[in-house]
């Protein structure tokens, strides 16, 4: 007569099999994530560049004489320093506010891995054309915008 207590306790190949499914899917869950992360933080270095070389440019305008700011409305700039190179961006100088200020807005537009294009500016060229005013502003925008008022004294 057997013992029943000397019956070996072990995993089936179906359990195991089950098991491995569930390590799989885990293991590829935290790859998913991780790839994410990788994005995030190559978007977020962008947007730290593109907001840099933007404060730059506004730091240059601040410099210049009120009365010529007027010359820099609707102009392109290339951003140095920026992976692959591209990246342009686009100055607004709007006086029809008030006549003592200037509004100045600056917008650095991107292009990331898989040539996904960060801000408005599709084609990358620094000018408005015709499709890219996505938000209907009569300005180009992207997530490294920086906007200003700039006055005569």
């Amino acid at each position: 007569m057997e013992n029943i207590n000397n019956k070996r306790k072990a995993f089936t190949l179906v359990e195991f099999l089950i098991a491995m499914v569930i390590m799989t899917a885990a293991i590829f869950s935290l790859l998913a994530a991780h790839f994410g992360v990788l994005v995030l933080n190559e978007t977020s270095r962008n947007v730290t560049l593109a907001t840099q070389e933007a404060q730059a440019k506004l730091e240059e305008l601040k410099n210049i004489a009120f009365d010529a700011l007027a010359s820099y409305d609707d102009i392109s700039f290339d951003v140095v320093n920026f992976p692959n190179d591209e990246a342009k961006g686009h100055i607004d100088v709007d006086g029809t506010v008030y006549s003592d200020l200037k509004r100045v807005h600056i917008s650095v537009s991107w292009k990331q891995r898989k040539d996904r294009i960060i801000g408005e500016d599709m084609n990358l060229n620094g000018i408005l054309d015709a499709g890219e005013d996505k938000n209907g502003n009569g300005e180009l925008n992207s997530p490294a915008d920086l906007v200003t008022f700039i006055s005569e004294w």
